[in-house]
């Protein structure tokens, strides 16, 4: 399953003045203009302090008043940590799991499902009767069903023996609210070994609250609202559609019917065997097939007036996908490449899918991306259609990817199930894992193996090394309660758990992993697991290659939150020391209480040297958690050869070296960079750089790092390096030498901006995703081709043009609205603004409101950006409105801050104590002992904090101390660095040669036309300007 955000529309109607754009553009200049002496005289007046030097504050002494200064507040005596207990959701003790008295074999369901506006009262309801055969295993007179939501009508409760049908004499029957619970007590103890028939009726109501169990959603042909009925029974929520025994690990087949209006199509699980019509032709009623054995929450059935379309695969399993009308041609693609895929998965895993059929809908309303009910998979729309007259090729990629985790799922998750949600990424992992492959198998274009190191296994080492991130590991204990199972769906469970498998797969060999796994299915068919299953498979499939114990060496992975360091040494010309740490790249984060310290794991080490450069067989060791350090000899290794661990980041590590090997590797990138694989490359970047934020390594060893840049052309290293650039460029922004750091990426980025240019027709994803990094970054440095291309682009827009040549994505338009605006003026500025509450045109709006506040932020006009402050009465405007200023530039920030804090006891009046937590979100940029002195400043005049405002307080005086540290550290050897490299200005003003400009400006632009498009899809995040999908393209299920 994906589970994405929903996407609802919970707004109601606005009252809107509706203006002329000459009138507004009149009216916001005269505002504008009467905060231009007064913005001015802000700007270049400093601020003046009242305070004298500030000794070190320690938790037992408060500031004492200087001058008109107030103490101030105490600090709290949990000032150095806020708590899970505090922060998280917290849960009673769960008593409420099934006993193992009663196990479910076979279901027998029927219902009947009122859906249209002429049967009034019962519209939107249904009826049902289930019968259930139970297998008693322990003696027990008490029965326990799940049954949530649903009216059970007592009367009709009935429990038979299955052999004689006698009944059996009950003493009553109650619900147990808190537990979801129907039981029924019986007079006489029910026999162990005896099969026993539950039967009874009830009524549900369809509803779209949390879009569990059984619900409507609605679709628009033309202009008429038509509804139909969908199921969404994952983690818990079978429970609300039938009586059930709604465990996983309680797997059965089920016999199932659904009677329903003629208008609809209904489908389930299995192949429909046959229908019937009443005689006044009013209702008919499918029956499907009895199922394979399966776990509650993957049973599925569905009543639709959606067209299909249908292929057959090659091993003759019958596949469909259903859309709305006017949506059914942009599933060719998930159909296209969903026959492919269930293909490549029985042939990989020779197991044939057993049921023989697969349907796929997309539904106009989901709760996630897409759940894998079993040959009945349902996604959101968004996610399983690809239209490419109007969807961009990123857009292809993410309904690729989801169809293939879901299909997958068909063999891990459906075939062989967790027994418990503890285990949940033996479902989920796999699937995250096994996407990669299948889609490699439809698109080998696409380099497949590079996203998965990049969007899963480096995104989940990214949350595993913070303590701003709750401390997790992929197994844990959880509970039954339906919050706790739900938190479970995170990203250890997806991006760690596959990339855990990644590194099996590199340390056991392939042939092994595709043993052991062909293994573990076969002997688990039907059945439910847990990781030890797992690890027993590979270990047996392994005995005759490695031997690996894969229990005692991976327990610890999946064990413990968090992840190692691995710190190399050359202790001579052939030794190295090799030791391993816990890994924190921020110690003051907010779970650091909580977060486990000084653990050690069983880290699989492969390395290499410049002497043999051999990156596919790599020489191997283990660095065992019981190895205080290990040494290693490398006989042919001189004094001028580097080394590389973790070849190919096929580890879940960082590793660091010293600074003679760091120096090697650089060199050799500027020497040839091609001698490291580019998967390398990507690794060793992202290790110098997220160390050298851990404050262990000198930044300059990851910049030096990349001088080689300017040649090189692959995405997934751009990617990597442009996720460190903003902290970078958040220490380096209000410094001289901040220019010299604009000029340098500049330069680097111009070759690919000039080798790929404008031209999108015909990019496939890779190309597409590269051509868009070059443009928007290209842009974002200063290039002057790419502000003149962007500068057309934008007057386009202006003039309601849209050119075929740019693809209207969020992220691309909000960088080109950028840079113009950043080297524009007033006019450019207020097309924006007219544009970001756009309510009289929301085709505008979806395009343009997403990114006119953040290119507003852009502006270098003082009078702009303090009069763009000044209009906002809301809390939540005005503070996006600081937020993406101080994000912007130097004169953004200086604005922004000053207004919160010269504004405080105003904008306190209207916001509370929340204003206090936007204040303190200025603290990553506040990086020298003037911003420290403000900050203690302003702290000592606020004695009307909260507890919770003082301890954020405190902790962004610490952040600032910490940046002015870094500073102290790192600025003498960047600005030394930036001196040697930044000067040069090659590239600067080329541009793309082959661009047809005046095709940009003419004749392909679609004058006085507002095309509706899709591409991006709000995929993009601009907070942080980069794309990490996981919790946006998929939180798969």
């Amino acid at each position: 399953m994906n589970k994405n955000e929903l996407e609802t529309d919970c707004q109601g109607p606005r009252n809107v003045i509706i203006l002329q754009r000459t009138t507004v553009i009149l009216v916001v200049s005269a505002v504008v203009l009467l905060f231009v002496a007064m913005a001015l005289a802000f700007y270049f007046i400093p601020l003046r302090s009242k305070s004298t030097e500030c000794g070190e504050l320690s938790p037992a002494t408060t500031m004492q008043p200087q001058d008109d200064r107030k103490p101030l507040a105490p600090i709290p005596s949990n000032h150095s940590n806020i708590s899970l207990d505090a922060m998280l959701p917290t849960y009673d003790p769960f008593l409420g799991r099934l006993p193992e008295s009663l196990v479910p074999e076979h279901y027998d369901i029927w219902i009947k499902v009122y859906m249209d506006e002429e049967e009034y009262d019962r519209a939107f309801t249904y009826t049902g009767r289930v019968s259930i055969v139970l297998r008693c295993d322990e003696e027990t007179s008490i029965i326990k069903i799940h049954a949530w939501w649903l009216k059970v009508d007592f009367d009709s409760v009935v429990v038979r023996h299955r052999g004689n049908s006698d009944e059996v004499a009950l003493q009553g029957v109650k619900f147990d609210e808190t537990y979801q619970f129907l039981i029924i007590d019986t007079e006489e103890p029910l026999e162990p070994t005896e099969k026993y028939v539950i039967e009874m009726s009830y009524d549900g109501e369809l509803t779209e609250y949390n879009l569990c169990g059984f619900y409507p959603s609605s679709h628009k042909y033309g202009k008429e609202a038509r509804w139909v009925a969908l199921t969404s029974f994952q983690p818990d929520c079978a429970r609300k559609a039938f009586p059930c025994l709604d465990e996983p690990q309680l797997k059965a087949t089920f016999n199932i019917s659904i009677t329903h209006r003629p208008t609809r199509k209904a489908l389930s699980n299995m192949p429909e065997i046959r229908s019937t019509t009443t005689e006044d032709g009013s209702w008919n009623t499918t029956y499907f097939d009895i199922t394979v054995p399966m776990s509650t929450y993957h049973i599925s059935f569905a009543l639709l007036d959606f067209p299909s379309l249908e292929r057959e695969t090659s091993t003759g399993i019958q596949f469909r996908v259903w859309a709305e009308p006017t949506r059914i041609h942009a599933a060719e693609y998930a159909l296209e490449i969903g026959v492919q895929m269930l293909t490549y998965f029985e042939n990989s895993f020779q197991i044939k899918h057993p049921i023989p059929k697969m349907d796929m809908i997309a539904a106009p309303t989901f709760i996630s991306g897409g759940l894998e009910n079993w040959a009945l998979i349902v996604y959101r729309d968004d996610y399983m259609l690809y239209d490419p007259n109007q969807d961009s090729t990123d857009h292809m990629f993410d309904v690729a990817t989801i169809v293939a985790h879901e299909l997958a799922h068909m063999w891990f998750g459906n075939l062989v199930t967790l027994k418990w949600w503890n285990d949940l990424w033996l479902n989920e992992g796999f699937a995250s894992f096994l996407e990669y492959p299948a889609v490699d198998f439809v698109h080998p274009e696409w380099k497949m193996e590079n996203q998965l190191l990049l969007t899963d296994v480096m995104f989940s080492m990214r949350e595993d090394e913070s303590y701003d991130v709750i401390p997790k590991p992929i197994v844990r204990e959880v509970g039954g309660w339906s919050g706790e199972l739900w938190d479970m769906f995170d990203s250890r469970i997806y991006q760690k758990g596959a990339s855990i498998i990644r590194s099996l797969r590199a340390f056991l060999d392939e042939q092994v992993i595709e043993r052991g796994l062909k293994k573990y299915l076969r002997a688990h068919l039907y059945d439910n697991v847990v990781t030890d299953d797992l690890w027993h498979a590979l270990t047996e499939a392994d005995k005759k290659h490695g031997g690996t114990d894969v229990k005692k060496m991976m327990d610890c992975w999946l064990l413990q939150a968090g992840l190692p360091l691995v710190t190399v040494t050359r202790i001579d010309e052939t030794t190295l020391k090799v030791e391993q740490s816990q890994f924190i790249k921020d110690r003051d984060g907010l779970w650091e209480k909580d977060f486990p310290k000084d653990q050690k794991w069983n880290i699989p080490l492969t390395y290499t040297h410049s002497g043999i450069t051999d990156f596919n067989r790599p020489f191997r060791a283990w660095l065992l958690a019981e190895d205080e350090y290990i040494t290693i000899e490398i006989d042919d290794l001189t004094e001028k050869d580097w080394v590389i661990f973790n070849v190919n980041q096929t580890g879940y590590f960082h590793v660091n070296y010293d600074t003679d090997n760091w120096n090697k590797l650089a060199k050799q990138l500027k020497d040839d960079f091609e001698v490291i694989p580019t998967q390398t490359r990507a690794a060793l970047l992202n290790d110098a750089f997220v160390i050298a934020e851990s404050g262990e390594l000198d930044l300059v060893v990851g910049l030096q790092l990349t001088e080689y840049m300017y040649e090189e052309t692959e995405f997934i290293v751009w990617e990597t390096v442009e996720h460190y650039l903003p902290f970078i460029r958040t220490v380096l922004l209000r410094t001289d030498e901040f220019e010299l750091f604009q000029n340098y990426w500049r330069n680097q980025i111009t070759p690919l901006y000039e080798s790929l240019g404008w031209n999108f027709t015909g990019s496939h994803m890779l190309d597409y995703k590269r051509r868009l990094k070059a443009i928007k970054n290209a842009c974002s440095w200063g290039n002057k081709n790419c502000i003149e291309m962007a500068t057309a682009v934008y007057r386009q827009w202006m003039s309601d043009q849209f050119s075929d040549s740019v693809p209207q994505d969020n992220s691309l338009m909000e960088s080109l609205s950028c840079a113009v605006i950043r080297q524009g003026g007033l006019e450019e500025w207020m097309f924006a603004y007219e544009n970001s509450d756009e309510m009289d045109n929301p085709e505008k709006l979806e395009l343009f409101g997403l990114i006119a506040e953040s290119a507003m932020s852009c502006s270098q006009n003082a009078w702009l950006l303090q009069g763009y402050l000044e209009m906002y009465d809301e809390m939540e405007k005005l503070f996006v409105a600081s937020y993406y200023m101080r994000e912007k530039s130097a004169l953004g920030f200086s604005v922004a801050w000053k207004f919160m804090i010269e504004r405080f006891d105003e904008l306190f009046e209207k916001y509370g104590n929340s204003l206090y937590f936007h204040i303190w979100l200025f603290g990553p940029f506040l990086n020298s002992e003037s911003d420290l002195k403000q900050l203690l400043d302003f702290g000592s005049r606020s004695t009307n904090m909260s507890d919770g405002a003082v301890t954020q307080f405190y902790r962004a005086v610490g952040r600032v101390k910490e940046n002015i540290a870094w500073m102290d550290k790192n600025m003498a050897s960047v600005r030394e660095w930036l001196a040697r490299v930044a000067p040069e200005t090659r590239h600067q003003d080329a541009g793309p040669e082959y661009v047809d400009f005046d095709r940009l400006n003419g004749d392909s632009a679609k004058s006085g036309t507002k095309e509706k498009r899709r591409h991006g899809r709000s995929i993009y995040d601009s907070s942080n300007g980069h794309h990490e999908r996981r919790f946006h393209r998929r939180q798969k299920v």
